[in-house]
């Protein structure tokens, strides 16, 4: 069961997939009909998982399960890696890339100005 975002449990389990291309509007918009109707349907054992995803920073695909609520297991989360398997191919992401490192980094200019 899909849920948003915000209501996710702060204990959720979570897989995070960074790109090695910002992800633009219409990318975004693409992957998340993708993902939001595969989470719809995700199920283990046929009892549906309370799960969300979020896109941060325009880079990170973040998918959250609620295990508390339900676990997964083999075949459902088989179904989640060929889901990503298949977003990564069709946007050329290169999201398993483990090679790949995001630094974010947040400088200030700070400007002087000395009036005689």
């Amino acid at each position: 069961m899909f849920i948003d975002f915000k209501n996710i449990s702060d204990n959720s389990r979570l897989w995070i997939y960074g790109s090695a291309k910002v992800l633009t509007s219409d990318i975004q918009f693409s992957i998340s009909k993708k993902i939001t109707s595969f989470l719809n349907s995700w199920a283990h054992h046929g009892k549906y998982l309370t799960c969300s995803f979020t896109i941060l920073y325009d880079r990170f695909i973040v998918i959250a399960l609620d295990e508390d609520i339900n676990q997964t297991g083999g075949c459902s989360m088989d179904g989640l890696q060929k889901l990503i398997l298949k977003i990564d191919d069709d946007f050329s992401l290169d999201l398993y890339n483990r090679l790949n490192v995001f630094i974010m980094l947040k400088i200030r200019l700070h400007v002087l100005i000395q009036i005689c």
